[in-house]
């Protein structure tokens, strides 16, 4: 028996609502979990890419949560001044590491900036933002790898299975990533598909460095990335009273204040 309109539409919803909290999943995945074809699955996926609620990949589909953020380069002018001083304390760190994985923050875009203002040459850069590939390119003696992925263009970054199988080959002697929030528990982020991610890549990594400005602080994210017991440094504009928010998990932290 054929489905009514408003089953579909409401099967359509139910499908949106899984995407938004799982972040991906396959169409196998969905098929099975929603006891119809593949075939049904793809159109119904087909509709909400027109709506712009989802985005379609190779055998599945993301959550289309690039929607839900300032285009990227809106997104970089703000706060430039702060975002600059923290990219500032991290560039010590980057000059005595060999490859480097940047993530698609802003604040991390702004050291790669800095990294081609300073002249910095001679490492292996890894990430999975387009602007910070494309900040980076030219610096000389040094290589730019980017990962694979599905491209999300709000936010200009490669994201999904792909970027985590491509991660396989890699080792990092360091990691510069951004966070969403920071409480008395650890550090938040926008997406468990990204948070997910960045374990991955601290996995990865001989030493791990997340920027996160004051305005970051006492707040929750979406997703829980990890514990105080688990952060090894934070660059941050913060004061040592705002600090003092964050409670004596975090006493263990090395804080970069810029």
């Amino acid at each position: 028996m054929r489905s009514s309109l408003e089953e579909i539409r409401t099967r359509r919803e139910r499908l949106a609502e899984l995407l938004r909290r799982e972040g991906y999943l396959s169409v196998g995945e969905l098929a099975s979990r929603f006891h119809i074809s593949e075939a049904t699955v793809r159109r119904d996926l087909r509709v909400l890419e027109k709506d712009h609620k989802i985005t379609r990949t190779h055998g599945g589909a993301l959550f289309e949560y690039d929607e839900l953020f300032l285009p990227f380069y809106q997104r970089h002018m703000l706060r430039q001044d702060v975002k600059r001083s923290i990219a500032r304390a991290v560039l010590p760190l980057v000059a005595e590491a060999g490859v480097i994985f940047l993530d698609a923050g802003s604040t991390v875009f702004c050291l790669a900036q800095m990294l081609v203002e300073t002249g910095m040459e001679g490492h292996t850069f890894v990430t999975n933002s387009l602007p910070v590939a494309e900040a980076v390119m030219d610096l000389p003696r040094s290589e730019v790898h980017l990962l694979a992925g599905c491209l999300l263009p709000h936010q200009l970054v490669l994201l999904g299975p792909g970027t985590d199988l491509s991660l396989v080959p890699w080792n990092f002697h360091l990691a510069v990533m951004g966070v969403e929030a920071m409480d008395s528990d650890g550090l938040w982020n926008s997406r468990e598909q990204i948070v997910e991610f960045q374990r991955h890549v601290c996995a990865r990594s001989r030493r791990v460095v997340f920027c996160a400005d004051s305005s970051k602080i006492g707040r929750r994210g979406p997703s829980f990335l990890l514990p105080w017991r688990l952060v090894d440094m934070v660059a941050t504009d913060a004061d040592p009273k705002q600090l003092e928010r964050l409670g004596p998990e975090a006493g263990g932290v090395r804080w970069l204040r810029s």
